[in-house]
């Protein structure tokens, strides 16, 4: 199935689209994972501070009780200052999408555009192809052009015959050595310019091996296949003039037609394109920005004023006489004791799998942001390879649509959708074909020009769009 270039960058997109509202959702499940896990070292934290109180001295006990509680501060203090500053990077996140999704929807909408302006020159084009092709000046024209074409061609295969006779017949010549040194020397002509006795010499073996005779018949070998090139590029030059006066009458119709209203309007159009997709390059990069913030401030790994505060938690909790108070705890018959112990055993085993399911998450969230950079390479190559076309189509949407999928699981790199991309492209071709008018390109990426055609215009190039020429 035939898609649109159009088509085809939105199918790279949306799987980018959804690569990060997956990222985002996986940022969602850290943050909730990270939460968890806080909460179990501060419930942690108020079990070993009832220990503390049932266990120890009533003097021991406060200093223990009060150290936890200065320690757990801390570390709720740098969990709300984590949470603002994230919650401020997801804001940035968010809008930063906002604006690209704008950006994204009014390119579309440029893209439209570009591609109507296009279809509205196609059904100019169309058109007069077929009012143009029954006019008696066009036929007379056309007749030249074909019986230029054919003598430039029948011309080009006698050259093309002599160049091939010229190297057959031209073996014995080249296989005698005395005759191509006398020959590279250039004996009997007068750029020949040996010694007195070198002379002598040469003259009797050009006398032993009949040279005299035979050096004609070798000139003549060589310049006959120069001479029919030369006059097979005359001809193709006078072919190329037919062509020309062919193109001129075609452009004319096109210009009576209004041709040169719709030119204006395509490379407004592609202006306007260009603009777009510049739009979108400057809010894409925004977007990069905000989430390199966001990941700094979703993984509290790299929150240095957090992880200060945690550790000062946690080194508390790891301190000689608390886990004396454990110990001892364990062994004694004490149901409140008892229930205590069991209560920080199974804050335990709920902080060692919350962690490890933050860590499974990060790694997940690290593997799908590449597979999405994979993505956004395959669209950057896309834009540069010019396959924007308003006129582009590729006809194996299925093999694209696997590519995309098997990037999105890990499986392909981008070089594989590129592959497919350069393989399926293809510009549509107006019913009057390639050539009328000169032929026509496309726009931006393949610019509105063609021999006497479009002259690259809007973004491509200058000098304003033209359509005209032979159709």
């Amino acid at each position: 199935m035939v898609i649109s270039a159009r088509d085809a960058l939105r199918s790279i997109e949306r799987a980018i689209s959804d690569a990060r509202r997956e990222e985002d959702r996986l940022t969602t499940m850290l943050q909730s994972a990270v939460d968890e896990a806080t909460r179990l070292r501060r419930e942690q934290a108020e079990a070993f501070k009832a220990l503390a109180r049932l266990r120890l001295e009533d003097l021991a006990a406060n200093e223990t009780v009060g150290r936890l509680d200065a320690a757990e501060r801390r570390a709720l203090e740098a969990l709300e200052r984590h949470d603002r500053r994230l919650s401020a990077a997801v804001i940035g996140v968010r809008e930063a999408e906002k604006a690209l999704t704008e950006a994204e929807e009014q390119r579309d909408r440029s893209a439209a555009g570009a591609a109507e302006a296009a279809d509205d020159i196609d059904a100019l084009v169309d058109r007069i192809y077929g009012e143009v092709r029954e006019g008696a000046d066009w036929k007379a024209q056309r007749s030249e052009v074909d019986a230029a074409e054919a003598k430039a061609a029948a011309a080009k295969n006698k050259a093309e015959t002599a160049e091939g006779d010229r190297v057959e017949k031209g073996r014995p010549y080249e296989a005698d050595p005395l005759f191509m040194y006398l020959w590279n020397r250039g004996f009997g002509t007068s750029r020949y310019g040996a010694g007195r006795l070198t002379r002598l010499v040469d003259t009797w073996v050009a006398d032993l091996i009949g040279f005299t005779s035979a050096r004609p018949n070798y000139h003549m070998l060589n310049e006959i296949p120069l001479r029919l090139r030369e006059h097979a590029e005359r001809l193709e030059g006078g072919a190329d003039d037919e062509r020309a006066s062919l193109e001129a009458i075609e452009r004319a119709a096109l210009v009576a037609a209004g041709i040169e209203d719709l030119e204006a309007a395509a490379e407004k159009a592609d202006q306007a394109l260009g603009d777009a997709d510049d739009l979108v390059e400057d809010r894409r990069q925004d977007v990069a920005k905000a989430n390199e913030e966001h990941a700094e401030r979703a993984d509290p790994r790299r929150d240095a004023d957090l992880q200060a505060a945690l550790e000062v938690l946690a080194d508390e909790i790891r301190r000689d006489d608390l886990s004396t108070l454990y110990r001892e705890a364990m062994k004694t018959p004490t149901t409140r004791d008892e229930e205590v112990v069991q209560t920080l055993r199974d804050i335990e085993r709920k902080l060692e799998r919350r962690e490890a399911e933050a860590e499974e998450v990060r790694r997940t969230a690290t593997e799908l942001a590449a597979r999405r950079t994979q993505l956004e390479q395959s669209r950057t190559h896309f834009r540069h390879s010019g396959y924007d076309d308003p006129r582009g189509q590729f006809g194996n949407d299925t093999v694209i649509a696997a590519a995309i999928e098997g990037i999105i699981k890990g499986a392909i790199m981008s070089s594989v959708l590129d592959k497919a991309l350069r393989d399926g492209f293809s510009r549509r071709v107006p019913r009057a074909g390639g050539s009328f008018g000169g032929g026509f390109g496309g726009g931006r990426s393949g610019g509105w020009s063609s021999g006497g055609g479009f002259r690259t215009g809007g973004r491509s190039g200058g000098g304003g769009f033209r359509t005209g020429g032979g159709f």
